[in-house]
C-alpha cells in the first residue's frame, strides 16, 4: 500500500480541477465546428486583461476581490498556454 501511494502521488495531476478546464477547452475546440482555437485564445487574452487591469488600477474592491481577479488571471494563462499552439511565452502572444 505505501508504495502505490508513493506512485499515486507521482503520476496524479498537481492541480485536478485545473487539467478537467484544460481537457474540456480541448474537446470543445475539436468537437464544436464553429468554435476555433484562435477564439478561444482572444476570450482568454480579454479576460485577462480585465482581471489585469482591474488590479493594476485599483478597480478591484477589497482584497477579496484582488484575490479573485489574480486567480482567474493566472487560470487564464495557464489555458492560454495550453490552447495556443505557439504558447503563452512568445513575443506575439495576445497576452502582455
Amino acid at each position: 500500500d505505501e508504495l502505490a501511494n508513493r506512485m499515486s502521488l507521482f503520476y496524479a495531476h498537481s492541480t485536478p480541477m485545473t487539467k478537467s478546464i484544460i481537457d474540456v477547452t480541448h474537446n470543445t475546440i475539436r468537437g464544436h465546428v464553429g468554435v476555433s482555437g484562435d477564439a478561444v485564445t482572444d476570450c482568454l487574452a480579454i479576460l485577462a486583461a480585465i482581471c489585469y487591469n482591474a488590479v493594476a488600477k485599483g478597480r478591484a474592491q477589497g482584497p477579496h476581490m484582488v484575490e479573485y481577479c489574480l486567480r482567474v488571471l493566472v487560470v487564464c494563462i495557464i489555458l492560454y498556454d495550453h490552447v495556443s499552439p505557439s504558447g503563452v511565452f512568445i513575443k506575439g502572444s495576445k497576452l502582455n
